[in-house]
């Protein structure tokens, strides 16, 4: 397999785990429409590119660097996402009575948070750590074309999950349904932070 058929394949891969990325990416089609969506996974698959790039053209020495300060970065990691949770859930109690179709804050500001969190996520970190260190070169073209097939394969599923978000949306009316599934994501969300400090 070659390399920029394996980075495809590891941005695809990345991509399809149900952790918290995805659930925001869901969550986010549900509250605030297709669009929103879309822009989330697209911030998500740039955060991707972002590490696809460091990881190609450093790949050994960000490896070096990641084991020898793990716990504080997935502490981190892992503190941003209980906070990302709880601000999910504070959202979800204060837009309980509202019909899906009001916007909310969670519709703001999409594609920064998105990124930020995905930068921070301790899945995305542990999982370009490993594959750092087993493809790392020096040469710019090859940098360039794995970095982008990467966010290719991790584009095609965001945009995925974007997609089956706003289809849910339009077959949900009640808002209390909307509201249990908002909280089940900012739970799920504190969950997986948590996990990571445990």
């Amino acid at each position: 397999m070659s390399e920029t058929t394996q980075s495809f394949v590891f941005g695809i891969t990345l991509a399809i785990s149900v952790g918290p990325i995805a659930m925001l990416i869901i969550n986010r089609s549900i509250n605030c429409g297709l669009l929103t969506g879309v822009v989330t996974g697209t911030a998500a698959a740039f955060a991707d590119l972002t590490y696809g790039v460091i990881s190609f053209a450093a790949g050994s020495l960000i490896y070096a660097l990641l084991a020898e300060h793990e716990f504080w970065l997935r502490t981190g990691a892992s503190a941003v996402l209980i906070l990302f949770g709880g601000w999910m859930l504070w959202g979800a109690t204060r837009n309980r009575n509202r019909h899906i179709s009001y916007p909310s804050s969670t519709c703001k500001g999409v594609f920064a948070s998105t990124y930020a969190l995905t930068i921070a996520n301790p899945l995305t970190i542990v999982a370009f750590s490993g594959f750092a260190a087993q493809h790392a070169t020096k040469e710019l073209s090859l940098v360039i074309v794995s970095s982008v097939t990467l966010f290719a394969g991790s584009l095609v599923v965001q945009l995925a999950l974007a997609y089956f978000g706003s289809t849910l949306r339009r077959h949900i009316s009640n808002p209390s349904v909307i509201f249990y599934l908002n909280m089940l994501s900012g739970l799920s969300i504190i969950g997986m932070g948590l996990a990571k400090v445990l």
